[in-house]
């Protein structure tokens, strides 16, 4: 089956657009850009991916985004070539995600995320792939950062004025149970 008349989708939390799409089956579904997902899995606000195509196969239970890919949570954005999804049996919610090339990620003060903690302003991480992973409802709980990995933390209120700075071939960020920033290595 295809189009390439404009479509729009919903299946439980997930929505969508694209301009045309094509399924084949034992192939999988794409969508041709521009493709817009809309994801409410429960924890914080809905996530947003914008990108130039997409690919789904409920058999591999993966989603593939390509082409430019911009993702919104609230005011955290994520920037990458690619983004994979892997998702749970019940193809219901995010299991694990990979951001791959010129991965960019800014994080508002306070908010979740990989190098969000307590103290500091904006981060800004720059790496070539983002792995993360997440527990129930969307709460992460990993996410590793490699090849050429940045952080860059700005001061945050009462802070002395000075950006700080950590790079490394590899981060990682251990998230406790509410997803809330526990530790960097």
């Amino acid at each position: 089956a295809f189009t390439r008349d404009a479509v729009s989708w919903k299946r439980g939390t997930a929505s969508g657009t694209a301009s045309g799409l094509e399924y084949r089956t034992g192939g999988g579904l794409s969508l041709h850009g521009p493709v817009s997902v809309r994801l409410a899995e429960g924890a914080g606000p809905p996530t947003e991916v914008e990108s130039g195509s997409a690919w789904a196969s409920r058999d591999e239970r993966l989603v593939r985004f390509e082409g430019g890919v911009v993702v919104r949570q609230g005011a955290r954005v994520l920037r990458s070539g690619r983004l994979q999804l892997n998702l749970d049996e019940t193809l219901s919610a995010v299991e694990r995600a990979a951001a791959i090339e010129d991965v960019e990620l800014d994080t508002p003060a306070g908010a979740p995320g990989p190098g969000a903690g307590a103290s500091g302003g904006e981060k800004r991480l720059r790496c070539r792939r983002l792995n993360m992973a997440f527990r129930e409802k969307g709460v992460l709980h990993e996410a590793i950062a490699v090849n050429r990995a940045a952080l860059e933390v700005e001061p945050g209120p009462g802070e002395a004025q000075e950006t700080r700075r950590v790079t490394a071939h590899q981060l990682r960020f251990a998230f406790d149970d509410e997803g809330r920033l526990a530790s960097v290595e």
